[in-house]
């Protein structure tokens, strides 16, 4: 696979592990506020493929 993180790819749990730790770990240094956390990791739960990941 030439791109790992190609956008038409289906995510795995493993991948919407990965994001979700970084959006918690922008909530506790301060660049999200907890609306935007709780949206992004909500959405990061949800993502259906890893394009939909990389937005966040």
């Amino acid at each position: 696979m030439d791109n790992p993180y190609a956008a038409h790819l289906r995510a795995t749990d493993l991948d919407r592990t990965k994001i979700a730790s970084l959006i918690d770990r922008a909530y506790a240094e301060g660049q999200l506020n907890s609306l935007e956390h709780d949206e992004r990791e909500s959405a990061a739960m949800t993502a259906a493929t890893r394009g939909d990941l990389l937005e966040l």
